[in-house]
């Protein structure tokens, strides 16, 4: 179900006509727009931008992790490197986390930038634009947080390998 039946069955979407229980359709365009709203739509729309950067971000921080553990555990003993192993799978079950995390709060963004548009658009505009509302918002770019988990679980899991079995 995409976003525009969600904003027809819960009542925000606002018909380009007259309906005799809301009274003439409203016109929320964006020169009738308050710089309050402007503003919003702005912050909806940097928003999404700020949770993209933070999938990166949290993919990095956890790769420096465990380029430190590797390198800290060069000259450890077996029984000293078990502490890093688990570090080191602490790491990538956090960043997995975060991740899946961050990817269920980008798609509740992107549903409500999809229904800020819809209303200062409105349904014709938003088709003459050639825009589209995005049936399942939650797994629009999931390749790469995909890719980004693949990263992290597998690095995770080789450093532990390596920390475990090889031989210094």
């Amino acid at each position: 179900m995409g976003v525009y039946e969600i904003c027809r069955r819960i009542g925000n979407w606002k018909e380009e006509t007259s309906d005799s229980r809301t009274g003439p359709a409203q016109d929320l365009s964006a020169d009738n727009l308050s710089p309050q709203a402007l503003e919003v739509h702005k912050l909806l729309y940097s928003h999404v931008d700020y949770l993209k950067k933070q999938q990166w971000i949290t993919t990095n921080y956890v790769s420096i992790i465990y380029g430190a553990i590797f390198a800290v555990a060069r000259d450890l003993s077996l029984w000293q490197r078990i502490p890093l192993v688990l570090a080191s799978l602490g790491a990538a079950c956090c960043g997995v986390f975060l991740l899946c995390r961050i990817r269920y709060d980008l798609g509740g963004a992107r549903i409500r930038v999809d229904k800020a548009n819809l209303e200062i658009f409105g349904k014709s505009e938003w088709d003459k634009l050639g825009m589209a509302v995005e049936p399942e918002p939650y797994r629009r770019g999931a390749e790469f947080t995909y890719a980004m988990v693949s990263a992290l679980a597998g690095g995770g899991l080789l450093l532990s390998i390596y920390l475990l079995f090889s031989s210094h």
